[in-house]
């Protein structure tokens, strides 16, 4: 809602010149990139938060994903400014599932073949992360250990 009411509030400040890319097929596929990069998002941060049964300050691990989120999946620098052999890496990272594959679905720089195998990698990172999740949960719950009184 604030994002679509900022977009409605720069197209009125841009006076007509702000334009919206709204074909139903790009509708489409950038409401399913949102929700793969929103999966991808929480259960990457949900495995991160598993580590606080093994470690007690989870602080500075959550940071550095945050970190490491913003700057390879695009929020701080487009990934096509990346060298080449780097983004080819990069974009099979899960990082760029966080922040730049709407991004960049929404614009149109991905075909329908991309979009495609792109959507199987956001999918095969999800159920990287939910199987994760389930081996940390079942051996975390033995290792917990309480603090306090």
């Amino acid at each position: 809602v604030l994002g679509l009411s900022l977009t409605i509030l720069l197209g009125f400040t841009f006076n007509g010149s702000f334009i919206l890319n709204l074909s139903w097929p790009t509708i489409i596929c950038t409401a399913l990139a949102i929700v793969l990069t929103t999966l991808v998002t929480f259960t990457m941060s949900f495995c991160i938060g598993l580590l606080s049964f093994w470690v007690s300050d989870i602080w500075a691990l959550d940071s550095l994903f945050w970190a490491s989120r913003g700057f390879l999946g695009g929020a701080i620098l487009p990934i096509s400014f990346i060298p080449g052999v780097f983004q080819k890496a990069v974009e099979f990272l899960p990082f760029r599932y966080t922040f730049s594959f709407p991004v960049e679905v929404y614009l149109g720089k991905i075909s329908s073949p991309d979009f495609i195998g792109s959507s199987l990698i956001a999918v095969f990172w999800i159920v990287t992360f939910l199987l994760l999740y389930k081996l940390m949960w079942e051996r975390g719950r033995k290792a917990y250990v309480c603090f306090g009184r």
